[in-house]
This record gives C-alpha cells, sequence and structure tokens, in this order.
C-alpha cells in the first residue's frame, strides 16, 4: 500500500445487468506512481466505468 495515497478505492462493486463483474475490489496509486489499466479493445463499458470512477 502506498504511503501517500493520491487515490484509494476500497470494496468496488460493478453490475452491467444481471453480470456481476466486479466485485469488492480496491486500489491504492500513491502520489508519483503510474498506473495503467488494459482493457479487451472492444469493451466501452470498462473503460467508460474506469474513467468515470477516477473522475470523483
Amino acid at each position: 500500500m502506498a504511503v501517500d495515497p493520491l487515490i484509494e478505492l476500497r470494496d468496488v462493486s460493478k453490475y452491467f445487468g444481471e453480470l456481476h463483474v466486479l466485485q469488492d475490489i480496491g486500489l491504492t496509486v500513491g502520489r508519483g506512481e503510474v498506473v495503467e489499466f488494459f482493457t479487451h479493445p472492444e469493451s466501452d463499458r470498462a473503460r467508460d466505468f474506469l474513467s468515470e470512477i477516477l473522475k470523483h
């Protein structure tokens, strides 16, 4: 875990209809760290979801 978290997500869950795509995940990004997410090239939903949670 980063000493000085810039972004911290805890217990994140996401459903698309009946499909449970994320269950209780967490992420901590510290100052100066670089994080890259890889999703399926046709996965607009995953990209949009990550963009939305990182806006707030």
